[in-house]
């Protein structure tokens, strides 16, 4: 029986160790007294289990002026292993955003150098091993000096296909990106140039054409996605396909008056047509929707709805295809009706199918701040997902890495139950506790939504009580059982004299 007991606690401690969690992360201090951070790129995750992701660090003291670009490596707890600057492998700091791994093991870091002064960036690619030591980079000058590659796919010829935003400062005042283009570039394997295009129709001020994500169809033509930000206003929606060799097939922009609509997703559907995923916002009652799109491939919108729900603000960063054929989106939102200020902004996920309905819908929150984002996201081998960006700390004025890693159902409590679930997991209890049998911690998970404080009450199997605790948070509640005997023990967990639920766990 013994036997019995160890061998189930060791599943159960591996269960653990690749459960979800919720972390904020420091990369680089030295000293700095104002830092912002952030995961910038998408978050890849290895045979083992472990995830990697690239950040910035930079300093908001002029005295101190630095920018540093950081790799971090995660165990399954969500552990940081090793997080090694990579800046010092390039000219001039640098700002990634862009992780992936090519089919031949490589992995590519990309995003923006900065050449000369901290106002003259250039498209930027490096190359390193299965460790993160450099093997080569590249850097790919344009006329403009604010440019960005945004969205990576490899073509199934082996190429490399990015889409960004080439822009040019704005010298007036209140500064910023005064003019932009969108633009494509393609190389070969190793990174060197076979063709680069820009997409633009006005030389006005705050015009900024911006691409924001590019795929392939089955018979190899590219499809690229973005937006025209019409005098930082409202905005168009901007679609373009081209063949392998970058021969434009057609360039479309299709105005909404009245709103500021962007595109930030394409994918081909299994009928041949392609999905369009991005945001709405209407300037008549200040509101935001999800913008879903079908279009054929001569560009022809067959189908098109938003859903406006209750979103004040939302955005999608990052979408991406999941393992059994939908769509995952992560980005931020702002509820309609908050009692917070303006700036008051969380992480979210939406899953989607190919039509554009919402099977699932999660809002997260590391510690109640004001701005938390997600910028970026990535697939588990188990069906999960990681999701990456900021965590603002007003206390402080600064930002730290932000990453959650979920299961299926975007939850990080098990059995939690969001928004519109169609495919919820099985789990009956209000609470889990886990692991049972504990040997030293006991974990007290919530599956409520919308989470209010508790108690546990706990008893030995002679009804007295030896333990009793508030329940502050719904995530991961720890009990140190180092004092327990080992034994059958009896809990129950209460809120306001309403009893909640009752349950025995083992002390081993």
């Amino acid at each position: 029986m013994k036997n019995y007991l160890i061998v189930f606690l060791l599943f159960l401690i591996q269960i653990e160790c690749i459960a979800q969690y919720s972390r904020v992360y420091e990369s680089y201090r030295k000293n700095i007294s104002r830092i912002v951070e952030g995961i910038d790129t998408d978050i890849i995750e290895d045979e083992q289990g472990k995830a990697y992701f690239g950040s910035i660090a930079w300093s908001l003291d002029p005295k101190q002026t630095f920018n540093y670009t950081f790799v971090s490596k995660l165990d399954q707890r969500g552990n940081v292993e090793w997080a090694k600057p990579i800046s010092d492998t390039v000219q001039e700091p640098s700002t990634p955003r862009l992780m992936a791994q090519l089919r031949d093991g490589r992995y590519i870091v990309a995003g923006r150098i900065v050449q000369d002064s901290f106002t003259s960036n250039q498209n930027w690619l490096a190359f390193f091993d299965g460790d993160f030591n450099k093997l080569d980079e590249k850097i790919y000058p344009v006329e403009y000096d604010a440019n960005d590659l945004w969205s990576f796919h490899q073509h199934s010829d082996g190429d490399l296909i990015f889409c960004g935003l080439s822009g040019k400062y704005y010298r007036e005042f209140a500064g910023g990106l005064g003019w932009g283009r969108a633009f494509i570039l393609c190389t070969d394997s190793l990174g060197e140039k076979k063709w680069y295009r820009e997409f633009y129709d006005t030389s006005r001020p705050r015009d900024l054409h911006w691409f924001s994500h590019v795929t392939e169809d089955h018979l190899g033509n590219i499809y690229v996605c973005g937006f025209n930000s019409k005098a930082a206003v409202t905005g168009n929606r901007l679609i373009v396909k081209l063949n392998k060799e970058g021969t434009v097939l057609w360039y479309k922009e299709i105005a909404s008056p009245g709103f500021a609509d962007r595109y930030m997703y394409i994918q081909e559907r299994p009928d041949g047509n392609l999905i369009l995923l991005g945001s709405s916002f209407d300037f008549q009652t200040d509101t935001a929707a999800i913008l879903y799109s079908i279009i054929d491939t001569s560009g022809k919108i067959i189908h098109e709805f938003k859903d406006t729900r209750n979103y004040e603000q939302i955005e999608y960063w990052r979408c991406k295809p999941t393992l059994d054929g939908n769509i995952i989106c992560a980005g931020d939102m702002q509820r309609t009706g908050d009692i917070f200020d303006d700036d008051l902004r969380n992480g979210m996920a939406h899953k989607l199918n190919m039509d554009g309905k919402i099977l699932w819908e999660q809002e997260y929150s590391a510690v109640d701040n004001l701005v938390e984002l997600f910028f970026n996201l990535g697939l588990s081998r188990d069906g999960g997902f990681y999701f990456g960006g900021i965590s603002w700390l007003p206390e402080i004025y600064e930002s730290r890495n932000w990453l959650v890693r979920v299961d299926s159902n975007g939850c990080l409590i098990p059995g939690c139950n969001p928004v519109g679930i169609t495919e919820k997991e099985s789990y009956p209890e209000h609470y889990v506790l886990a692991p049972n049998p504990a040997q030293e911690d006991l974990y007290v998970y919530s599956n409520e939504y919308h989470y209010k404080a508790s108690e546990i009450s706990i008893f030995n199997e002679w009804g007295t009580q030896v333990y009793s605790s508030r329940i502050e948070t719904a995530y991961k509640h720890k009990i140190n059982l180092s004092q327990f005997s080992a034994g059958i023990y009896y809990y129950v967990i209460h809120r306001a004299n309403q009893k909640l639920q009752s349950g025995r766990f083992v002390k081993i």
